[in-house]
């Protein structure tokens, strides 16, 4: 199946681009996006325990499935003054 992967922030300045597809298994857990992330991405491995998911503009657990099409944002830390 196939998924958009949205960078914003420091996850776009690690990745260099704001968007990628992947190819995964279907029904991928957000584990194995994790690990297609940093196979093609090594700078992003930093965020992964970090940053948090939304699929579809909606945040999820780390149990949540992927289906094909689907809109993956890795949304980094945030810090504010």
């Amino acid at each position: 199946m196939k998924i958009n992967v949205l960078f914003f922030a420091m996850c776009r300045e690690a990745a260099n681009t704001d968007r990628v597809e992947l190819s995964l298994p279907e029904n991928a857990r957000l584990d194995e996006f994790w690990t297609a992330v940093e196979k093609r991405f090594p700078s992003m491995s930093v965020f992964r325990s970090m940053s948090r998911i939304a699929i579809n503009k909606n945040y999820v657990g780390s149990n949540a499935v992927l289906s094909d099409g689907d809109e993956v944002c890795i949304i980094p830390p945030v810090s504010g003054g």
